[in-house]
């Protein structure tokens, strides 16, 4: 794995790596969520030089708090929706750290999946994500 830059917005920080064990592009987020800090991180993700559209991703919130409004969730759901061609078709793990958060991500999953072409799946447990995204599990 390449050595990870710490960056991030005041309220939310994120490392970005190529996690070539796993295959996949691994974002650890730190802080507290915030939309700007989202639309940034996504900015940041779809830069790396590493990025193709339909790359697979593990996104780790563990240690970021995540408790969005409804429409918050909608308007992160709708960024992904707009940026669905850089994204593309790929497995979108998302690792959170309480039920609350996950409920937030299965709320996201639920709106971005009817909007964009990722496989979204939230996850309470870091080794079920990696477990998912090696196709281990469905």
């Amino acid at each position: 794995m390449a050595m990870p830059d710490r960056i991030g917005t005041d309220t939310m920080s994120w490392t970005i790596e190529w996690d070539a064990e796993l295959d996949v592009v691994r974002v650890v987020l730190t802080g507290t969520f915030s939309l700007d800090g989202f639309r940034d991180m996504t900015t940041d993700v779809l830069s790396q030089p590493f990025w193709r559209p339909g790359t697979d991703a593990l996104f780790d919130y563990r240690d970021c708090i995540v408790n969005q409004h409804f429409t918050d969730v909608f308007s992160v759901a709708s960024d992904h929706a707009l940026r669905s061609a850089e994204i593309g078709d790929g497995k979108v793990a998302l690792v959170l750290g309480s039920k609350s958060s996950y409920g937030n991500a299965r709320q996201y999953q639920s709106l971005a999946e009817g909007l964009a072409d990722s496989q979204i799946r939230p996850f309470l447990e870091l080794n079920e994500a990696e477990a998912w995204l090696r196709g281990d599990i469905d």
